[in-house]
């Protein structure tokens, strides 16, 4: 069993062909029953989502330009010496299976949950979990000198304040800031929970559905990827 392992989140066995579904389109593999070509959750998020550009009805976005007027339109071709002029919105509607997948997300997941399915499937990438964090502290500001590059310091009059010897002045200090806390990895990776349980429910939502171009199957992303030592993983 590699990292990706061959079972799904729920412990569930992964067909032969399911290695591939994460290929792009032309290379995914078909179902030898049906002859639609083999998709899971996620690669099918992604299509919807990121390909056929559907939408959740509270994005608050457009799915084509405004139309123009019958006048507007008559007035124009003739300056134009009769050419016709084309007026498509500049795309055609989602396929129905998208329209399908975003009406599920909606209705299936919370809008938050749904929200963070589909902004990461629109860029086509799962939530940041961090792979490689490197916790650091750094001076939160420089300064330059002929000798080269410092941290700068301030006069530091908050708790725990010093006195230098032979001096009633305050003593300084140099503010740092801090990077990949376990804090903020935390809350990374509670990003990513949160992504990869709403794709369990929304398989268990697809699966009754008669999809017209795709067979669903059964494969998730790793459920907790950094415990495996991944640094990164298909879009499965």
């Amino acid at each position: 069993m590699n990292a990706l392992g061959r079972m799904d989140a729920e412990g569930e066995a992964v067909r032969p062909n399911e290695a591939k579904e994460h290929l792009f389109p032309e290379d995914r593999p078909l179902d030898p029953v049906t002859g639609k070509e083999l998709i899971a959750t996620w690669p099918l998020c992604m299509w919807a989502f990121g390909d056929e550009k559907a939408v959740l009805d509270r994005d608050d976005r457009p799915l084509c330009r405004p139309s123009f007027g019958t006048e507007y339109l008559i007035l124009q071709r003739g300056a134009l010496g009769g050419v016709a002029i084309d007026t498509s919105p500049g795309r055609s509607l989602p396929h129905e299976d998208a329209q399908m997948v975003a009406s599920l997300v909606q209705s299936v997941l919370p809008w938050g949950q749904a929200r963070l399915i589909a902004d990461c499937a629109r860029r086509m990438t799962p939530p940041d979990w961090k792979p490689n964090p490197q916790p650091t502290c750094q001076p939160v500001a420089w300064r330059g000198s002929k000798n080269g590059r410092y941290a700068q310091t301030e006069v530091w009059r908050g708790r725990d304040r010093w006195y230098p010897v032979g001096c009633r002045k305050f003593g300084r200090a140099c503010p740092v800031t801090y990077t990949d806390t376990a804090d903020e990895i935390k809350a990374e990776r509670g990003v990513y929970l949160d992504w990869i349980g709403g794709l369990i429910k929304l398989r268990k939502a697809f699966r009754p559905i008669l999809w017209s171009k795709y067979c669903l199957t059964q494969h998730l992303p790793p459920p907790r990827p950094w415990k495996n030592s991944l640094t990164s993983f298909p879009n499965a």
